[in-house]
């Protein structure tokens, strides 16, 4: 994303010195933004949005972090905040991995979460500003602390989505700002986590699917390393196991979060099912609405019938589940629950309240997509 540089704002960062090396009276000065921007080669609008991962070209950014670097600009928490006495911003980020797909872009999955945080952001008079940041952990974790030291969100509500980038929570926390995360995983720094129960709508979809009568389930799981998938394929196969039923090895394969991975997914799935000269799968678990509906196109094609000849449910309970034809059988997650809860924490947090991790409920949606397995 990109945007037209804006009239500069007044910072209050010390921009009334001269240009960075020496101050009135021969002293060395802090190096200014204002300096920042004029090594970058932009306005210090732009300048302060790239430093606070606005809007602006990745280019740009990077360009006048790199400034920021070589002059060893530190920002000021609270300069602009100087005319108020404090923020009254938080901010949502998403966290991606450089080799995800974008999904901000691709799916419906965040809109509702980001709609119950704005609305009660709203109602306490606080603004959201919202980004998604892809780079590697440390990176990531850079950026962020860049932006906490600038004394703007006052607190921050973390989406990490994979394992292994806690960096950031330790990064925030050492500036000291309010940090809560949406369904981290367990070794996650902060305390203040929002979850819903994954293992429990797994669960669910399991014991309906086995219900109806399905002894064999595939599933199509999430990518590895991905908080939600991972914790949905144990959950998998633990309420495979207390069905007593057998899991194939040729069963269960690791797909994006997406239609195609979805449809690339049931594809391999059935190859190396016939492969192994197993019986085909009766009844397959989407790692997500998505993959779910990916797996209904790719039987469709092929003339497998849903759910007459394989029944097909999904996660999270999306736009697209109610778009595929059959209508699909699902777990609704409660993102707009989610979102609001997690932003009163940070907003509790804030006013220096204490809070307790919160694990919302789930609850199975019931379409077209699963029936009793073919005789």
């Amino acid at each position: 994303m990109s945007t037209q540089d804006s009239p500069a704002p007044r910072d209050g960062d010390g921009d009334r010195d001269g240009p960075a090396g020496e101050a009135a009276g021969g002293r060395p000065s802090r190096p200014t933004l204002r300096d920042v921007a004029a090594l970058a080669g932009v306005s210090v609008a732009t300048a302060s949005q790239a430093l606070r991962d606005g809007p602006v070209r990745s280019s740009t950014r990077q360009a006048v972090r790199d400034a920021a670097r070589k002059l060893r600009y530190v920002p000021q928490a609270g300069g602009s905040m100087l005319r108020t006495g404090r923020s009254r911003t938080v901010g949502l980020w998403i966290l991606n991995r450089p080799d995800a797909p974008e999904l901000t872009e691709g799916c419906s999955f965040f809109y509702p979460l980001v709609r119950g945080a704005l609305q009660a952001l709203e109602s306490a008079g606080y603004g959201l500003r919202f980004s998604a940041l892809t780079g590697a952990p440390g990176e990531i974790a850079e950026r962020l602390a860049t932006v906490a030291a600038s004394g703007s969100p006052a607190g921050f509500v973390v989406i990490p989505q994979w394992s292994g980038y806690g960096e950031y929570a330790t990064a925030l926390a050492r500036v000291g700002v309010p940090v809560v995360t949406i369904n981290a995983d367990a070794g996650a720094v902060s305390a203040a986590r929002v979850t819903v129960d994954h293992a429990g709508g797994v669960a669910r979809l399991v014991a309906h699917l086995a219900e109806l009568g399905h002894r064999r389930i595939a599933y199509l799981a999430g990518p590895g390393g991905h908080v939600d998938a991972d914790l949905r394929l144990v959950a998998f196969y633990r309420a495979a196991a207390a069905h007593g039923l057998r899991v194939a090895e040729a069963w269960v394969h690791r797909v994006p979060y997406t239609i195609e991975g979805g449809e690339d997914g049931l594809r391999a799935l059935l190859a190396a099912s016939d492969a192994a000269g197993l019986e085909r799968p009766s009844a397959l678990l989407g790692g997500d609405d998505y993959v779910a509906a990916g797996a209904i196109r790719h039987a469709t094609g092929v003339g497998i019938a849903v759910p007459g000849a394989m029944s097909v449910v999904g996660f999270d309970d999306v736009d697209v589940a109610r778009a595929t034809v059959p209508a699909l059988t699902t777990v609704r997650q409660p993102l707009r629950e989610l979102g609001r809860v997690a932003a009163e924490q940070v907003l509790a947090l804030i006013a220096g309240t204490p809070v307790e991790p919160v694990e919302l409920p789930v609850d199975l949606v019931l379409r077209d997509s699963a029936a009793p397995p073919p005789r």
